[in-house]
Order: structure tokens, then C-alpha cells, then sequence
């Protein structure tokens, strides 16, 4: 589309043909059309849950852009230019970590929304391996956030280092905040979800306003402080509707939590000592590994078990593990 003169309507065209073929890829590798058949009951329940979740979804995306659109009203389009280049870094990394958790962790915990026992092990489960995978990758690029800003983004962007730091202090809300919702919507209270994030809108926005005179770092800064501070009626909503109590969510984070704060201080140590001396390409590349291999060890020191879980998902071993079956003879 842009090589046929379309400009920034390519943008458009790409979310369109990205919807498309994943739906006709998805119906290849199901076999499965839906037919036209329609059931009112089912169509009633449906929506009256699916609404409450619709709503909630879109005030959360106001939510998440409020500060980019009263940055731009009070601040103008360079505070901007940094959010939203630091909130596209922030992004590929929840991509690439909780995205996959986000997907499942409704359809899995619905299955055991009747047995509370059960559910409780499927959400420690969940916040464990979430808190493994999330914990490292935000904490460790924040300290790694001047180093990677300069080589993604180059010279003038180095404000925009300031926002990954400033959005990688939230992870440990973002991941409690977005299980606990999927925790609530798998029990049917879905219209609490609605009710939490209107708390969240309504509190970010009031924050942002206020921080403005300080600038887009301080308007940042009450985002994240706004994600901690719901946590305790979240923390009240999942006691409430799904028997979890606050001590179980803290005790299934606590080894990655503090395994990502140790590993981060070491990387922040060690790029505060040689960002002045080396190019940026070797920072990342030394400290990088360190801070990876620092996480892995305290990590495995504080809960071996969840190192084994996850070596048992993987693909070679579950293929080396599986019994060989016997061919039987030949007649």
C-alpha cells in the first residue's frame, strides 16, 4: 500500500489483512466453519456477560493512552513522541512475555471455576510462571534502558529512557492487575472488571492532570502509582469471588520479584561503571548476559521447583520423556 502511493492508510490496511488471515488460517487449521445456527438463551448470556467485558476493555485502552492524549493537550507533541516510543519498547516485551499468559489464563481458570481448591493452584501456577517470565525482562531493561534507547533509537531520543524506567516500575502491578482480572472474569464477575476499571480511569486521569506542571515523567509516574494503589480493592475483589487470598498472590511472586530486584541492582551497577567508557552495543552484550544468568541462579536458589515445571514444557524433553510405543507384529 505504500509503494501504491496509499500513505499512512497502509496502517489501516495492515489491521484489516492481519484480522483476515488470521481468521481464514485459524478456520484451515480447525476444519471448522460456524454454521447459522442461533440460540437466543445463549446469545442473552453471552451478552449480558461479554458487555460488561466490552466496555471494561475499551475504557482500559483509554486508560492506557490517557496520558499520551493529556500530554499532548497540555504539554504538546514532543512529551508525546518519548511516551509512545518508550510505551512501543514496553510493548514488544509484553508481547513477548505475559501476552502468551493473557490469552490462556481465562479459558484455563474457567475450568476450575467450580472447585475453588483447584482453582487456586491453576492461579498460582499461572502467577508464578507469569512472575518468572515478566519480572526479568521489565527489571532488566530498565536498568538496561539508556544503553538500548541509544541503540534502537539513536541520538535525541535519550528522554525516551527515562519513560522504559518509568513504565518498567509498573510490572509488578501490570502482572497482578491483568491475572486478577482474568481470575474475576473466569468466576462470571464480570461486571466487577467493569467497576475496577472505572476506579482506574477515573483515578489515573485526576493524577495525570494534577502532575501535569511537573511534566510527562511526573504524569507517568502517577500511572504507575495509580496501578498500585488499586490493588488492594483488586487483592478485595479476588478474596471475594475466587477464595485467593493476598498472602498466596505475594508468596507465588516473591522469588521472582526479589531474584529480578537483585539481578537489576547488578545491571545497573555494571552499566553505571562502563556506559561512560564503552559503546552501547557492548554494555548490552556484557551486562545483558550477567543479569540473566544472576536471575536464573537467585531464582533457582529460592524455588527449584518451577525450574524443573518449566524444563518439563519444553518440547525435547516431552518428546524424550514419552513412552515408546511397541510395534506390534506383523501377521
Amino acid at each position: 500500500m505504500p509503494w501504491g502511493g496509499y500513505g499512512a492508510w497502509a496502517l489501516v490496511g495492515q489491521r484489516i489483512a492481519t484480522a483476515l488471515i488470521l481468521a481464514a488460517s485459524g478456520w484451515a487449521c480447525l476444519r471448522w466453519i460456524p454454521r447459522c445456527q442461533f440460540d437466543r438463551v445463549a446469545a442473552a448470556q453471552m451478552l449480558r456477560f461479554g458487555s460488561w467485558i466490552g466496555v471494561a476493555g475499551t475504557l482500559n485502552q483509554i486508560n492506557i493512552r490517557s496520558a499520551e492524549i493529556i500530554s499532548g493537550g497540555l504539554l504538546g507533541p514532543l512529551p508525546v513522541a518519548f511516551i509512545r516510543a518508550g510505551s512501543r519498547i514496553v510493548e514488544v516485551l509484553n508481547q513477548v512475555t505475559y501476552m502468551p499468559f493473557q490469552q490462556i489464563a481465562v479459558p484455563v481458570l474457567a475450568r476450575s471455576a467450580d472447585d475453588l481448591a483447584v482453582l487456586r493452584d491453576t492461579f498460582q501456577r499461572l502467577s508464578r510462571l507469569s512472575a518468572f517470565v515478566m519480572f526479568p525482562a521489565f527489571l532488566g531493561t530498565l536498568a538496561l534502558a539508556g544503553p538500548i534507547v541509544q541503540l534502537v533509537l539513536g541520538r535525541g531520543w535519550e528522554a525516551v529512557a527515562d519513560a522504559v524506567r518509568i513504565f518498567g516500575c509498573a510490572v509488578v502491578a501490570s502482572q497482578m492487575n491483568n491475572l486478577m482480572v482474568a481470575t474475576i472474569t473466569a468466576c462470571g464477575a464480570s461486571r466487577r472488571v467493569l467497576s475496577w476499571t472505572t476506579a482506574q480511569i477515573a483515578l489515573g486521569l485526576l493524577a495525570a492532570v494534577a502532575a501535569a506542571p511537573w511534566g510527562w515523567q511526573a504524569m507517568l509516574m502517577t500511572g504507575v502509582a495509580r496501578g498500585y494503589l488499586i490493588l488492594p480493592y483488586g487483592l478485595h475483589l479476588l478474596k471475594r469471588h475466587a477464595g485467593i487470598g493476598a498472602r498466596e498472590v505475594l508468596a507465588s511472586l516473591r522469588p521472582a520479584l526479589t531474584s529480578g530486584l537483585s539481578m537489576a541492582a547488578i545491571v545497573l551497577a555494571g552499566v553505571f561503571a562502563t556506559e561512560p567508557h564503552l559503546p552501547s552495543i557492548l554494555v548490552v552484550g556484557i551486562w545483558l548476559p550477567i543479569g540473566v544468568l544472576s536471575y536464573l541462579c537467585a531464582y533457582l536458589w529460592q524455588d527449584p521447583d518451577l525450574i524443573r515445571q518449566v524444563c518439563a514444557l519444553l518440547p525435547w524433553r516431552r518428546t524424550a520423556s514419552a513412552p515408546v510405543a511397541r510395534a506390534s507384529p506383523e501377521r
